[in-house]
């Protein structure tokens, strides 16, 4: 059984040494038509894995703005930025070849854009808080998103 952990593992001393890219995620949140929360998760581009809009926080940027621009990229939402994050998660990129420290911020989406950078390149989804938490793959960003329930 191959397990979250054991995908780790080959990179504890990456992790231990501080050796990783620092990327931000947004958390976008409405309120669906009987006023429960629902949360956005996107497709990535290559596995096509249910993820949160994220990516690397750039140069003078914090990582509140990374998300917030991240979320426009990748799904054509903006809106209220939380500036200190919700949490944070760990996962690896064994392609590149690098380990991600993701800095999860929640995001009350007020507008939505139909053409963004990424339009066609990946499937957005509004999904209840719970089943948010059932696609993505990793359990400290599962746990992350049950919190909200």
């Amino acid at each position: 059984m191959h397990s979250y952990l054991s995908t780790l593992a080959p990179w504890t001393r990456d992790i231990r040494d501080g050796r990783l890219v620092e990327q931000a995620a947004a958390l976008c949140l409405r309120a669906d038509g009987e006023g429960k929360t629902e949360v956005l998760l996107v497709t990535s581009r290559d596995s096509k894995r249910w993820v949160l809009p994220k990516g690397a926080v750039e140069k003078k940027e914090r990582s509140g703005q990374a998300a917030a621009r991240e979320a426009f990229e990748e799904a054509g939402v903006s809106g209220v930025v939380q500036a200190k994050p919700l949490g944070r998660y760990v996962y690896v990129k064994p392609k590149e070849g690098v380990v991600c420290l993701v800095a999860v911020h929640r995001i009350v989406v007020d507008r939505y854009s139909e053409l963004f950078s990424e339009t066609g390149q990946r499937i957005a989804e509004w999904v209840p808080i719970l089943e948010a938490a059932r696609r993505v793959d990793e359990p400290e960003l599962k746990s992350l998103i049950a919190s909200l329930a």
